[in-house]
């Protein structure tokens, strides 16, 4: 994990996504796997500036946010301090999940013990394009 690390750190989609304007995620390159394992290993909480981590996520749900291997990631992220940032970005972009992958997001944001985390899942499903999102919370 180390050395993806490091081969990523050093890496033209790294140096876009530390960019002071930040970079669209489309612009990162030819979808791949390749392309997903780097964002993946930016997405580490002590990768370096601090928006780097946040964007990878950003760029993860936006360029495949239906991989499994990738919503797997980011359920995780929902009860981890040290990702809570990720998991906010990643409910921003939550419909990109596909409706089974949103469901499953906002589910365990929900429940999250993080209550910014909870928040903003809560604040976010009214506006979901899935009907099984937007079931989740029942209006007051």
């Amino acid at each position: 994990m180390i050395f993806l690390l490091s081969l990523a750190l050093a890496s033209p989609v790294s140096t876009a996504l530390s960019a002071r304007d930040g970079v669209s995620c489309a612009t990162l390159g030819e979808h791949s796997d390749a392309l997903r394992d780097e964002l993946m290993a930016l997405s580490q909480p002590d990768v370096l500036p601090p928006a780097v981590p946040v964007r990878a996520a950003t760029c993860l749900a936006e360029r495949f946010g239906t991989d499994p291997r990738v919503q797997d990631a980011m359920l995780s992220w929902v009860s981890d301090e040290s990702r809570q940032g990720l998991a906010l970005a990643a409910l921003m972009r939550v419909d990109l999940l596909g409706e089974p992958g949103a469901v499953r997001m906002v589910q365990a944001a929900l429940s999250s013990p993080l209550p910014r985390v909870a928040q903003k899942a809560t604040e976010m499903v009214p506006g979901s394009v899935h009907p099984a999102v937007r079931a989740l919370v029942v209006a007051p």
